[in-house]
């Protein structure tokens, strides 16, 4: 860190009266560096990013104001933040990008995903994962240390996502994740996790660390909670916000949104319960999608016409209530579309078996991590495939307007939003489910017909309002 940012950060924490200075001119260059002149046109597109990126910033020091976040770990995550995920270092970042580009011939995924455990202490309706505690398959931590190397030395990469199964319940030979967050101390690591494990041993060593913020997932309150994760486990929960705050960890938090419970995430009560109550930092939502478990409870989907009320009810908390809150699919414009397949910007998603797979929520894969390094192979060899240059090539033409399709920034996702193309255009015959129910996905004509359905009546609902609103209207206010 430079002389200039560890002033920065000093003053920052000095006083409220700085903080609120430095906040302003932070978000007037973030502004501007989006924006431009204030006197040309605004971008609706770009207006919603300086919008999430000003709540976010405002939600932090709030929380830091009110103690919920202490100084020990705001100026740890800073520094980590700063340094690493923001790439503060250009010259080294620029210089791996472009070994990177002359290897491989593309330029680097920004970030890694990756569930190093299908192991979960709880067994939720509908898993994506498909996890319970049954479960035992796990990534050695050795080939788990050479991923993150792999990710780390090639692409330069210092943001790295935590997925499961639960990932507190990883250990490989009393080594644990909390062992990798403590290696890796300049990467910035957000790990999704149920809650119920996260306890004052746990957040003394996520303290120490300082680089790694756990994602709290949720259903609404809790009987929504309970009734899908099991009795008691809200309670838990909550037990985990209080030992959170009583150090001074920030946290997020994650909610599936689904139709059971859609009237709950579409009220303010609930925002305005987890961010001004409970003192959370920022929100990820996850629509439930039908894969692993989540198969099994099609039903549960959020059909099209939620699907546009929840959009709309993101626009207000950007806006209207100064909420920093990121839907996965209604907040594409965000970053540019779809960001699986590896893309620059974008990421790759790897599962507990090694599986190397576009993202998340496409069950879909052509090649393991220790098969690749078996051969003497990088994750950049990987994403040389056909299934994932398809992919990036499909996520081009949709972007540029050259696809046969329509471009409609409100249905980002090559899979759920385009399930045609996806079969049609980017899936490849030697690609494979990574489970019994991929393959059903991969096959099943009613599945077909239900998303092809589904894709239909989502661009009939946003189709007007992505070009009314966001393409031909450029004439939005800024509170």
């Amino acid at each position: 860190m430079t002389v200039n940012q560890q002033l920065f950060l000093k003053l920052l924490v000095s006083n409220k009266g700085v903080r609120k200075v430095i906040a302003s001119q932070i978000e007037k260059k973030i502004f501007q560096n989006l924006l431009g002149n204030n006197d040309k046109p605004l971008d609706n597109i770009k207006i919603r990013k300086f919008q999430w990126s000003r709540n976010l910033i405002r939600t932090v020091l709030k929380n830091y104001d009110e103690g919920i976040i202490a100084k020990e770990s705001f100026l740890k995550l800073s520094k980590v933040i700063i340094e690493g995920a923001f790439q503060a270092n250009r010259k080294n970042y620029e210089e791996a990008v472009l070994n990177y580009n002359n290897r491989y011939g593309i330029k680097p995924p920004s970030f890694l995903v990756i569930s190093p455990t299908k192991a979960c202490n709880l067994n939720c309706y509908g898993c994506y994962a498909n996890s319970n505690h049954k479960t035992m398959e796990y990534l050695s931590f050795d080939l788990l240390e050479k991923t993150i190397d792999d990710f780390y030395s090639e692409c330069h990469g210092r943001f790295i996502v935590i997925s499961g199964g639960e990932p507190l319940c990883y250990n490989d030979k009393g080594r644990t994740l909390l062992d990798i967050f403590e290696k890796y101390n300049d990467v910035f690591f957000m790990f999704y996790t149920n809650g119920t494990l996260i306890n004052s041993e746990v957040v003394k060593r996520l303290l120490k660390a300082g680089n790694a913020v756990p994602c709290i997932s949720v259903e609404g309150y809790e009987n929504e909670t309970d009734k899908r994760r099991g009795n008691g486990t809200f309670k838990k929960i909550q037990g985990a916000f209080d030992v959170l705050k009583e150090y001074g960890l920030p946290f997020c938090i994650s909610v599936t949104a689904t139709e059971k419970n859609k009237e709950i995430l579409l009220s303010d009560e609930f925002y305005e319960y987890y961010f001004d109550v409970i003192g959370a930092s920022y929100m990820w939502q996850f629509q439930l999608m039908p894969i692993g478990r989540g198969n099994g409870v099609f039903n549960l989907m959020p059909r099209p016409e939620t699907r546009v009320q929840l959009f709309r009810v993101w626009e207000r908390l950007l806006e209207k209530k100064g909420y920093c809150v990121a839907d996965f699919w209604n907040s594409g414009m965000l970053t540019n579309g779809c960001i699986a397949y590896g893309r620059q910007g974008g990421y790759i998603y790897i599962d507990w078996d090694g599986k190397i797979t576009p993202c998340v929520f496409v069950p879909f894969y052509v090649d393991t991590i220790s098969e690749l390094y078996k051969r003497g192979q990088k994750l950049g060899d990987a994403l040389n495939h056909n299934f994932f240059k398809k992919g990036r090539k499909w996520q081009d033409n949709y972007e540029s307007g050259k696809s046969s399709e329509e471009h409609n920034g409100l249905m980002p996702c090559s899979i759920r939003d385009h399930f045609k193309a996806f079969k049609d255009e980017i899936i490849t015959v030697d690609v494979q489910g990574i489970d019994e129910t991929a393959e059903y996905i991969k096959c099943n004509s009613d599945y077909t017909n239900r998303l092809l359905s589904y894709d239909l009546r989502l661009n009939e609902l946003t189709q007007e309002i992505w070009e009314q609103e966001y393409i031909n209207n450029n004439a939005h206010i800024i509170d």
